[in-house]
């Protein structure tokens, strides 16, 4: 879903896009860089909602 529609989520915090999954309790955490999806994390979705953001300089 996300390389067919990488822009169909709308942008959070610094420009990053939450894709949630349907079947699993994830989400998939990326960026549109230079016409390039950067996946940041597969996130689990009982976490703290940014825990990963200091992972992202």
């Amino acid at each position: 879903m996300i390389i067919n529609f990488p822009n169909s989520w709308v942008n959070s915090q610094y420009g990053f896009k939450r894709y949630i999954l349907n079947k699993f309790p994830f989400s998939i955490i990326y960026k549109i860089v230079n016409n390039q999806i950067m996946i940041i994390s597969v996130m689990h979705n009982s976490r703290k909602p940014n825990y990963w953001q200091d992972r992202v300089e």
